[in-house]
């Protein structure tokens, strides 16, 4: 896998270059993107939403990572993937819909991530763990 320690270095430079991350942070965005592409078996053809959806499970049921490295991580691989290989990550938007419903649906959306954050924000108030936060979101509740 020489390539792809090659390729991580050429990342590792970008990162440098670029001045996106903290120097001191890089090495950690290596070590989230060279996971990552472990769990793709190094295929870059096979990079996707849904094999990024994988990973970052697989890191939220781990339960000696925490959630700010789980951001990290997600901060980690889509720099990878958007900048540096200039692959989209972004679903389509379907266009059967009208501008209006789109509106609403962004609406739902937003409704849900501040209803979630206000969960998440009571259970910290009440100095629960953050295992009970993990447990909920195992449950179903994407905290």
């Amino acid at each position: 896998m020489a390539i792809d320690r090659g390729l991580l270095k050429d990342f590792e430079a970008f990162l440098l270059n670029s001045g996106s991350v903290p120097q001191d942070k890089v090495k950690f965005y290596i070590h989230w993107v060279w996971r990552f592409l472990k769990s793709c078996h190094y295929q870059l053809d096979s990079i996707n939403t849904e094999s990024l959806s994988q990973y970052l499970d697989s890191l939220e049921a781990d339960e000696k990572i925490a959630d700010w490295q789980v951001k990290q991580a997600t901060d980690a691989v889509i720099l990878y993937v958007e900048k540096y290989l200039n692959k989209s990550l972004q679903p389509g938007i379907p266009k059967a819909k009208d501008s209006r419903e789109q509106s609403i649906d962004q609406k739902v959306v937003l409704h849900w991530e501040q209803t979630l954050e206000e969960v998440k924000n009571s259970l910290r108030l009440r100095h629960l763990s953050l295992s009970t936060e993990k447990n909920l979101s195992r449950m179903g509740f994407p905290l």
